[in-house]
Formats: structure tokens, sequence, C-alpha cells
């Protein structure tokens, strides 16, 4: 089962460890860079701002595929990356909506994203969001106007909010169970 969520500022490791996994060919396409080094991610995640949204899509404890949205003067800038072997999944989709979701409830009023010219999934992408795509030397560039805020965007990423947390409470209570499973297994191991 495939979880998306929210990442804290203390998880960008795994943002980064994500990035890393990309083919030379992804990070390209992603990047609209020649080569991307292991050391431009890394400086790449070392900037992004405590205000931007960052979410993951993990199997497991894994992240598989990542949207990044950065946000200023009134537009939402994005860029998503999904993991060769997890893509046909409508992963990008999900990651989409929530960039837009996320975007519209805090006024943005366009979203931008930029990639190269090859990068066809995220032209895609781009194009069933309605955004129109416009091509220069080598990239292509994508955007599109957004709505403003309403009730229902609101409410729906409450909801998600509240999975995420409902989530990390599960999670954290198979710990403490798993925990406390194994020192009643200690303790009656020591008293034979």
């Amino acid at each position: 089962m495939m979880l998306i969520r929210k990442l804290h500022n203390t998880e960008l490791e795994l943002y980064a460890d994500h990035l890393k996994r990309l083919t030379p060919y992804d990070r390209s396409s992603r990047f609209s860079e020649a080569s991307v080094s292991n050391e431009l991610i890394d400086k790449y995640v070392a900037g992004i701002s405590e205000d931007d949204l960052l979410m993951g899509a993990f199997v497991g404890d894994v992240m598989v595929g990542a949207v990044h949205v950065g946000l200023g003067g009134g537009t939402a800038e994005i860029g998503i990356s999904i993991e060769t072997e997890f893509r046909g999944q409508h992963l990008g989709n999900e990651l989409m909506e929530h960039a837009v979701q996320w975007s519209r409830n805090r006024h943005a009023e366009r979203l931008y994203t930029m990639c190269s010219d090859s990068n066809q999934p995220m032209q895609a992408l781009a194009r069933s969001t309605g955004m129109s795509i416009t091509h220069d030397h080598g990239t292509a560039e994508a955007v599109m106007d957004l709505a403003p805020p309403d009730v229902m965007s609101y409410t729906d990423e409450i909801v998600a909010d509240v999975q995420e947390v409902w989530h990390d409470w599960a999670h954290m209570f198979e710990h403490v169970q798993d925990l406390w499973l194994g020192q009643l297994t200690s303790a009656g191991t020591r008293q034979i």
C-alpha cells in the first residue's frame, strides 16, 4: 500500500535519497540540467524553505515519489519526481492534486513548472491538469491560473492532514506494541 504524506523538515534526507536514486536521465529531465550530481541534489534540498510543501509517496519506509512546491510572488512552482518502477500507477496525478490544492489554499494565483523538453510524462501530466505548455531551447514550461480557495479545498486539505496524523499514530502504536511484546518475551525468557 502506498502512503502519500507531508514531510517534516527533519525528513529532508529522505527526499535527497529519493532524488539520488533517480536515473541520470530522470535527474536531467526533472531539473532541466544536462548533469545533476549528488552534490547538486544536496544543495537543492538544503535550500528548501520551511514554508514550502514537500510531500512524499512511500512504500513502507522508502520514498518512491515526491512533489515539491515553492511559493513566490503569487506563483506556486512545482517539481514532481517518481522512481521508474512506480510510474504508470497515477501517482503523478495524486501528487499534482495535492500540489494544486495546497497552492490554492495559500492563495497562489498560478501554478508553474519547468522540465526538459524530452520529459513527456511531466508534460502529459501538466496537460491533464489543464496547464498550457510552451517550448523554448530544450525546456518545456507549463503554467495554469488557479482558482481561489473555497470550502471544499480547505476541507480536503484538513481531511488529508487528519489521515496523516491517524497513520502516524497507528505507526507509532505498532512500534510501542512491538517494544512491549519484546519486553514481555524477554522478561519471560529470563524467568525460565
